[in-house]
C-alpha cells in the first residue's frame, strides 16, 4: 500500500507500522529492509517523528539524525546526539547550514505535528546594502538573513541579532532554542534587560515539569547547554566592571542548579558506587525547590535515601513530596514545614502541572509511608550535624547555620556544605576541568570523598 492508493495520511502510517510489527514477530532477519522501507514512506507522506523513531530502533541513528534535521526537531536530534557524541559535529554543520540559508535535503512540511521544517531563505542573502535592517528581517521571522546581515555588520549588530532572536522564541515557548542560540553566538550584557532574558530562559528549561518516564536524552540536552550558556555568562560578568552584584548572585544560583542537576542525572544513571554520590547531591537540589519542579527534587530525593537505607530522611522528603502532590491539586492548601524549620530549604515551591509520577504510583508511595509510619524504628526527622563554630545541631544539607548564621561553601560536587579547614578547589577550576573531561569524573569523586 502506497500513497498512491489512499489519501488519508493516518490510515496510511497505521498500515505500514504494522507491516513493520508483522516485520518483527514473523521474518526477524527482515526488520533492518522493512523499517527502512517504511521510514523512507513516512517521510515521504510528513510523518517524520515515528519515521526517525523506527530508524532509532535499528540503530540506523544517523538516518534517524537526518530525518529529524529535516523536520526542524533539533532537539530530538540532539537527544540522540547525546547519546552518540560521535554525530555532534554533523548536527552541528546542519544546524549551521539551516541558519546560513544553505541548503541541504528539504521534506514536505509535517502534519498532525509530527514536526516541521525550519524555514528555508531564498539564495540572495542580505546585507548591509540591501536595505534590510535588522529589526525589519526580525519582524518577518527571516533569522537566517538576520544572522548573515548582523555577521556582515560586526559584533554589535550579532549581540543584537541574539537578542532579537531570543526574545522572539521566549515569546513562541521554544526556550530550548533560544538557550542554543545564546550558547552558539554569545550572551550580551550591554543591559540589564539582557541578564533577565537569559535568567527567564534558564528558569523556563530548568523548573518545566515532566513524568519520570520520560527519557533523559528529551530533556537533559537543553539542560546541559543553558548550564554552559550561565557559565560563560558568569564568567564574563564576573569580569564586567559595574555588574548588578544581586544580578550576578541570581545568575550564580541559576548555574549551579544546572550544574547540580547534570551531575545528579551522571551518577544515578551510572549508579552502582556513585549511588551515594547522587544521594548527596539529591539533598542539594531540593534546596532548588523553588527554581526546579518541587514534586521532583522531593520525591528523587526520597527514593535516594530510601535507596541508601536513610529512612528517617526518606520518610521526611517522601512525605513532603506527598504533601506538594496535594497543594497541586489544591494551591490553597496548607502545607505543614515544621520538618525543614531552621533549615535553608525554601518554603516557596515550583508547582508544575504536570506531575512527575501518575497517580497510581503517588498511590503506592502514600501506602509505603503509611507503612513506615507504623515503624516504630523509624523516625521522621532529618540527619543533622554540629556546626563547627557554635556546635549547634544544624541539618546536615544547610549552608548557613541556623544560631550563628556562619555560612559553609558548597562542595563542586555534591552541593553540601564543606567545613572549614578542609581542601577545597577553586570552582572556575573545577567547572571547566570537570565538564570539558580534562579531569576524569573518577578523580571529582575521589576529591569529595577525601573532604
Amino acid at each position: 500500500v502506497t500513497n498512491n492508493h489512499s489519501k488519508d495520511l493516518d490510515y496510511l502510517e497505521e498500515i505500514w507500522e504494522k507491516a513493520v510489527e508483522l516485520a518483527m514477530s514473523k521474518v526477524p532477519d527482515r526488520i533492518p529492509e522493512v523499517v527502512s522501507e517504511v521510514s523512507r514512506r513516512l517521510v515521504d507522506i510528513g510523518r517524520y517523528e515515528p519515521a526517525a523513531e523506527f530508524l532509532e530502533g535499528i540503530d540506523a541513528h544517523k538516518d534517524a539524525i537526518t530525518v529529524y534535521i529535516r523536520a526542524g526537531l533539533w532537539d530530538k536530534a540532539r537527544a540522540l546526539v547525546n547519546l552518540h557524541p560521535q554525530y555532534q559535529q554533523f548536527v552541528e554543520d546542519q544546524y549551521q547550514k539551516q541558519m546560513h540559508g544553505g541548503g541541504g535535503p528539504t521534506a514536505p512540511a509535517a502534519t498532525r505535528g509530527h514536526g516541521r521544517m525550519m524555514p528555508e531563505s531564498d539564495s540572495a542573502a542580505s546585507g548591509p546594502g540591501t536595505g534590510d535592517s535588522l529589526q525589519e528581517l526580525a519582524k518577518r521571522g527571516d533569522w537566517d538573513r538576520c544572522v548573515q546581515v548582523a555577521k556582515q555588520m560586526g559584533p554589535e549588530a550579532i549581540d543584537q541579532y541574539v537578542i532579537l532572536h531570543g526574545s522572539a522564541l521566549i515569546r513562541q515557548k521554544q526556550s530550548d532554542q533560544a538557550a542554543h542560540i545564546f550558547l552558539l553566538y554569545g550572551t550580551p550584557i550591554s543591559s540589564p534587560s539582557n541578564i533577565d532574558l537569559y535568567k527567564q530562559v534558564a528558569k523556563d528549561i530548568l523548573g518545566r515539569g515532566r513524568p519520570s518516564t520520560q527519557p533523559d536524552g528529551a530533556w537533559l540536552p537543553a539542560t546541559q547547554e543553558v548550564r554552559e550558556v550561565l557559565y560563560k555568562l558568569w564568567t564574563n560578568m564576573r569580569s564586567t566592571a559595574g555588574i548588578d552584584q544581586k544580578q550576578l548572585k541570581e545568575i550564580e544560583k541559576l548555574m549551579n542548579v544546572a550544574h547540580y542537576l547534570c551531575l545528579f542525572t551522571a551518577c544515578k544513571t551510572k549508579g552502582g558506587a556513585l549511588n551515594e554520590i547522587a544521594q548527596r547531591i539529591s539533598l542539594t537540589l531540593v534546596r532548588y525547590c523553588d527554581i526546579l519542579p518541587a514534586d521532583r527534587v522531593f520525591y528523587e530525593a526520597g527514593q535516594a535515601c530510601k535507596g541508601a537505607g536513610k529512612l528517617n530522611q526518606a520518610f521526611v522528603f517522601t512525605n513532603r513530596f506527598l504533601d506538594i502532590c496535594d497543594a497541586m491539586e489544591d494551591p490553597d492548601a496548607d502545607l505543614d514545614n515544621a520538618d525543614f524549620e531552621h533549615t535553608d530549604v525554601p518554603f516557596d515551591f515550583n508547582l508544575v502541572d504536570k506531575p512527575f509520577i501518575s497517580e497510581d504510583a503517588r498511590e503506592e508511595v502514600r501506602d509505603w509511608v503509611l507503612q513506615l509510619s507504623m515503624d516504630q524504628k523509624v523516625e521522621p526527622v532529618l540527619d543533622m550535624k554540629a556546626c563547627y563554630k557554635c556546635s549547634t545541631q544544624i541539618y546536615e544539607g544547610s549552608l548557613t547555620c541556623s544560631n550563628c548564621s556562619v555560612q559553609f561553601k558548597p562542595c563542586v560536587v555534591t552541593g553540601l556544605p564543606v567545613p572549614r579547614g578542609r581542601g577545597e578547589l577553586p570552582p572556575d577550576e573545577v567547572y571547566v576541568n570537570f565538564h570539558n573531561g580534562s579531569f576524569g569524573f573518577k578523580d571529582y569523586c575521589d576529591f569529595n570523598l577525601k573532604l
